[in-house]
Order: C-alpha cells, then structure tokens, then sequence
C-alpha cells in the first residue's frame, strides 16, 4: 500500500530555549542558552495545559517584523519525547499543503484554494476551495 507523505516547506529558524514562565496569556519568558532573558509571543493563548512548565525545553522563531514589541515566537514544545506545535497558526498552513497536494478526501478534484477570503463584510474565513466551475466551499 502507498503511503502520502506530507512536505510543508519551512523557511524560518529555530532556536533552543527552556520555559522560564508565562507572565500572561500572550507571552512566555525564555532562556537561551547563554542565560540571556527572552520575552516571546504565544499565539495561542489559551490554557496550555501539560505544555507551561517551567524548565521545559522549548524553540522559538524571530519575529517576522521589528515593530513587533516581541522578538520572538513561540513555536515548539518538546514534552518527553514528543514535539507539540505551540502555535495555531501554522495548522492553515498545514491544511493548506493538504489542500495543494491532494490529500484531504473530498477535495482531491480542486481547481483554486483561495486563503483568507471574505464571504461577507466583516467575516474572514480560512480557506476558500472552488471544486466545480460555480461552487466554492468555505471553511
């Protein structure tokens, strides 16, 4: 049986830090290994639970821009011996490679993936999938 394997490019760095704490919901504090203090940005901010804990190793990735009051991102987690994505929105980006490369049942006969489309004024949705000539499928 031949198995689909999922490629979703990356370009950005990585760089190893261990948890120090989570001063609010929208921002951990880290560690580099040379024991300079770090403030990063956590997408998600929900509860975490099983992933904030103080000495955790964790990566972080740069801020894609400077204005940015937080230089970095948190993006990683490693919880024994397994890695947990720590932030959300790299799951579109998963759905999208999904999308392109054909692997989502139902979607296979794509003609255009549209992300960050408008259905209505003030109503954005992820992805916009047309699969016929008149019919787009909003998710």
């Amino acid at each position: 049986m031949k198995k689909n394997h999922l490629i979703v490019p990356w370009n950005g760095t990585l760089r190893k830090a261990t948890l120090v704490g989570r001063p609010h919901r929208f921002r951990v504090d880290v560690r580099f290994g040379n024991n300079v203090k770090a403030g990063a940005h956590c997408v998600n901010p929900g509860r975490g639970e099983g992933l904030l804990r103080r000495g955790s190793t964790i990566w972080v990735s740069p801020a894609d821009s400077k204005e940015r009051a937080l230089r970095w991102t948190w993006m990683l987690t490693r919880r024994h011996r397994t890695f947990v994505g720590t932030n959300s929105l790299t799951a579109n980006d998963l759905v999208h490679q999904l999308l392109v490369q054909r692997l989502i049942l139902g979607f296979r006969t794509n003609r255009r993936i549209s992300r960050e489309v408008s259905s209505v004024p003030g109503v954005r949705l992820d992805f916009a999938v047309r699969l016929s000539r008149f019919r787009n499928h909003y998710f």
